[in-house]
C-alpha cells in the first residue's frame, strides 16, 4: 500500500512541517495604509524561543508555526510574515484572480460573455459537473 505525502506510517495525517525560523534570517512584511501605497518591508530574525520570535524594527513577537502575530488588543491590526516576496505577490495575484473570477461570474454578467459551450467546458475545467 501506497503512503500518503501527509500519511504517517500508522495511517495518521501529519501537519506538514515549515522550515525552521532562525536568528539572521530575512523576512518581508506588507505595509498596507489607506492612505499610502503598499509596500514590502524587509526583518531580520533576532530572537527565536520555542513558541515565538522577535525581528528588527518590529516590537512583537511572532508565533513560529505560522509567522503572524496577532493581539490580544482590539485597536491592534493582526498581521503576517513572509519568508519570501514571491509569496506576498502570489497572494495579491491569487486575490486579484479569484476577485475577477467572481466578477465575471457574477449574476447580472455571466450571461453577456459566454455561450452555453464555453459555460460546459469551464465547469469540467471547475470539476463542477
Amino acid at each position: 500500500m501506497e503512503q500518503s505525502l501527509f500519511e504517517n506510517e500508522n495511517g495518521n495525517f501529519a501537519k506538514p512541517v515549515l522550515p525552521a525560523v532562525f536568528v539572521g534570517q530575512t523576512l518581508f512584511r506588507e505595509v498596507t495604509s489607506r492612505y499610502s501605497d503598499t509596500y514590502i518591508s524587509e526583518h531580520i530574525v533576532t530572537k527565536v524561543g520555542k513558541k515565538y520570535f522577535e525581528c528588527e524594527g518590529l516590537r512583537d513577537k511572532f508565533n513560529i508555526t505560522n509567522l503572524t502575530h496577532e493581539d490580544k488588543v482590539y485597536s491592534q491590526r493582526n498581521y503576517k510574515l513572509y519568508r519570501s516576496k514571491q509569496e506576498i505577490h502570489d497572494k495579491n495575484e491569487f486575490s486579484d484572480l479569484m476577485r475577477k473570477i467572481q466578477n465575471t461570474f457574477s449574476y447580472y454578467n455571466h450571461n453577456k460573455y459566454f455561450t452555453l459551450e464555453q459555460l460546459r467546458q469551464i465547469a469540467d475545467i471547475a470539476g463542477c459537473r
